[in-house]
């Protein structure tokens, strides 16, 4: 029998993913809301705003391999010079 645990490494991919994971959320959220009949002007605002998040979210990842369903967050290289 196989220990169906996740891995002390797939707890730290889904840690590192979590900014995604969580825009993404927001976006079903706000489109179920408006399928549930949430249709006033504030909900689409919000579904707007969702969406305009989870792609500047987005952008700050990249697939882990080209056919993944899992991102890594893209590291950020420190553009300032230390002075020795």
């Amino acid at each position: 029998m196989t220990d169906l645990e996740p891995t002390a490494a797939d707890l730290a991919a889904i840690e590192d993913e979590w900014p995604l994971i969580a825009a993404e959320l927001a976006v079903v959220d706000a489109l179920a809301a408006i399928a549930a009949g949430e249709t006033n002007p504030l909900a689409r605002r919000r579904l707007f705003l969702a969406r305009r998040r989870l792609a500047a979210i987005a952008t700050g990842f990249t697939p882990a391999a080209p056919d993944a369903t899992v991102f890594r967050p893209i590291p950020v290289r420190s553009t300032c010079r230390r002075s020795a």
